[in-house]
């Protein structure tokens, strides 16, 4: 017993014992300083306990210990998100909630985001001939949704980021891959598993399907022959490797746990040809890329390596120094491009291009008004941890998660750029307010029938005068905006106009109508 307490001491102290890290990323407490004030506080107590918990001897191998023992005598996985299937086939929570349309974030929020696909498909290809495509990768759990757990089907199934992406995408003509609906003919057709048990992307072997397509869309594409690549042999293993068990290795158990199926592991040759063409390609993605990065297709087959991981991080520069899009002049990276791969999986469709579009397409097309709002639910859809707060609060008041992104984003301009949120939805903020009050809504109702006008007239005239009496200078900008409003569209020449620009780069009316309202005051003034 005094061996015990006395040997993970020792081992803290001079490790004579080697123990298999954790895998993951974990923030360790650091020692803290002794001061007279936190030792009465008791703050120094508290934190050198927890520092001595995170750095005490055998600490990675307890851990294990602990997390081998609730997985294999009650199945509780020691991971955020992770869920185990039937079968035991793992998932992570994501994939599940995106599959019963947890996390839809309404029509009007996708809308946007594949108009301004469609005009940059168009605007890269006719004036600088690149090439941007939309690459839709497979989710597990739609891949194999006769795995996810019996209690996930209590829930009703609603309408999906997916669906809405893709109907969207046709509609508006959008080139683009669906390697889900490619993954779902797979399925039942190959040799050995598309995905792994105890992952969560596609196996390497699966991703070689999605490798040679991409290869292959590219040459059609851009009517070029590029290097091929050969499967010399696939190599059958009983174990899975890393990249192939990375749900699992994040749960950090002592053993590794027994497959039902042999995964396959291509051996990949590629052509040597001088001759053969290698286009610049950039790939903007999630984790999905990494198994066809690591194979060095892109090395072998692509005059650049060009991985945006997240649009946050760039590979391979980083291995050599931490580099971030944000570093990047964006117009000079985009515009050294054949073709650029915007590919996202269905869990992370809610956030869909991490802010890439809406970056891009504001160089190259006018900026309105309603970009900042938009701006601000990229924000929200951007943090997961906001993310999920909102889903929660959509719930609580029964709302759609769509009209509460919408609400969010309005009060975080509100508060974040009162003059510009004024002088662009001032009155209808007003509006809603009274709207959303009952009883000042009734007595508005009771008035109207008095006087006999229309209940929404006099809803904007109450509206108008208090944004008049509590912001005189932003009232003035804001009516003289919807005046001018009013001009264009009685004008059939302004309207036309509006109009035609509106559909050239793929804006709503609405959106075009501000900018051109806010162009004809600044000519007035001058």
């Amino acid at each position: 017993m005094l061996a015990m307490l006395v040997l993970p001491g020792i081992q803290k102290e001079y490790p004579f014992v080697k123990v298999r890290k954790l895998d993951g990323s974990f923030v360790l407490a650091e020692k803290p300083v002794f001061t007279w004030k936190s030792w009465y506080s008791g703050e120094f107590q508290s934190k050198f306990n927890n520092y001595i918990e995170d750095h005490i001897g055998f600490r990675d191998f307890l851990v294990r210990l602990t997390n081998q023992i609730d997985f294999s005598f009650y199945r509780v996985p020691h991971a955020e998100g992770v869920v185990i299937g039937k079968e035991d086939q793992f998932f992570e929570y994501d994939y599940i909630r995106e599959y019963f349309g947890g996390d839809f974030i309404g029509e009007e929020i996708i809308d946007k985001k594949i108009r301004e696909l469609k005009f940059l498909q168009e605007y890269l290809k006719e004036e600088k001939n690149i090439d941007l495509i939309l690459v839709f990768e497979p989710g597990k759990a739609s891949i194999y949704p006769e795995y996810i757990p019996n209690w996930y089907f209590k829930q009703v199934k609603s309408t999906t980021n997916s669906e809405v992406y893709l109907q969207k995408a046709d509609q508006y003509k959008i080139k683009y891959i669906d390697f889900e609906k490619y993954f779902q003919q797979l399925k039942n057709n190959t040799e050995y598993p598309i995905y792994p048990q105890y992952g969560i992307h596609w196996s390497i072997y699966g991703m070689s399907f999605a490798a040679d397509s991409l290869i292959r869309y590219i040459e059609n594409l851009r009517q070029i022959d590029m290097p091929d690549v050969y499967i010399d042999s696939l190599v059958i293993e009983q174990h899975a490797r890393r990249p192939d068990y990375d749900v699992a290795n994040t749960m950090n158990l002592l053993w590794h746990l027994p497959e039902k199926q042999k995964l396959a592991y291509p051996v990949f040759r590629f052509e040597d040809n001088p001759q053969k063409e290698r286009p610049m390609v950039m790939t903007v993605a999630d984790s999905y890329y990494w198994n066809i990065f690591n194979t060095r297709i892109p090395k072998h087959l692509f005059k650049n390596e060009a991985f945006w991981y997240f649009n946050a991080l760039v590979y391979p520069d980083t291995y050599i120094k931490k580099t971030r899009t944000s570093d990047l002049n964006l117009k000079e990276e985009i515009e050294k491009q054949d073709v650029i791969f915007l590919m996202v999986t269905k869990r992370f469709l809610y956030k869909f291009d991490w802010t890439f579009l809406n970056k891009t397409y504001n160089l190259y097309a006018p900026k309105s008004k309603y970009d900042q709002l938009y701006s601000f639910i990229d924000n929200i859809c951007n943090d997961s941890k906001w993310f999920d707060i909102v889903i929660e609060k959509a719930k609580l008041k029964n709302m759609s998660l769509g009209d509460k992104l919408k609400e969010d984003a309005n009060y975080i301009f509100r508060i974040n750029d009162k003059k510009d949120f004024m002088i662009l939805k001032g009155s209808e903020y007003y509006t809603e307010k009274i709207k959303g009050t009952p009883e000042w809504f009734k007595s508005i109702k009771e008035k109207a029938e008095r006087k006999d006008i229309s209940i929404d007239e006099l809803i904007l005239l109450e509206a108008d005068y208090l944004f008049k009496k509590e912001y005189p200078e932003l009232f003035s900008k804001h009516k003289a905006i919807r005046d001018q409003k009013e001009i264009v569209l009685n004008d059939p020449s302004l309207y036309a106009r509006t109009d035609s620009i509106a559909k050239k780069y793929y804006m709503t009316f609405e959106e075009v109508l501000q900018i051109e309202a806010e162009k004809l005051i600044e000519k007035t003034r001058k």
